[in-house]
């Protein structure tokens, strides 16, 4: 594996493993969480909202036309358990004039926090906290049918996942 490689290991794992000169190796596992269903009340033909996790960066997710102030219901994510979450990775559409700007996430306990969107992929830290479901609100977006590449939930620690961030020092 060559410097700065991304290997997905299974649908739900991502491995990241850097090479230095030092010939240190830098290896990070963050597991993301799958999920059991996706629904969204307007959404283009053939561009559904469980294209925001088929991990194919060819497929999207787009919602049909917003009302004129480009806010309302996004989707809905349900997990197949309540699972431990502490951060988003967001991917928007490649139309720069065609994407989400600032999302409200609703978990299943009530509680509520505002995402601050950038223009290109980002991970977004957020406060852990265990759900069985996210509700996406569109609180801003531009253009006429924005949407997402792709979305994945990260799991926090303690969880019943793994994740792994270590320096390997390398034998070669």
């Amino acid at each position: 594996i060559g410097c700065g490689a991304k290997v997905l290991v299974y649908s739900d794992t991502e491995e990241q493993i850097k090479r230095h000169a030092w010939e240190w190796i830098h290896y990070v596992r963050k597991d993301v969480v799958g999920i059991q269903s996706c629904t969204s009340t307007r959404s283009v033909d053939g561009y559904t909202c469980d294209k925001a996790f088929d991990a194919d960066l060819d497929t999207e997710w787009r919602l049909a036309s917003l009302d004129d102030s480009g806010t309302g219901f996004g989707m809905l994510v349900s997990f197949y358990k309540h699972i431990s979450i502490d951060g988003i990775v967001y991917e928007p559409t490649q139309e720069s004039n065609n994407r989400f700007k600032v999302v409200r996430l609703v978990f299943s306990n009530g509680e509520a926090e505002v995402i601050y969107l950038k223009q290109s992929i980002s991970m977004y830290k957020i406060q852990p906290r265990v759900t069985n479901y996210v509700r996406f609100d569109i609180l801003d977006s531009i253009g006429v049918n924005p949407g997402a590449k792709e979305i994945k939930f990260t799991t926090a620690s303690g969880s019943n996942t793994l994740s792994i961030d270590m320096w390997i020092r390398s034998s070669a």
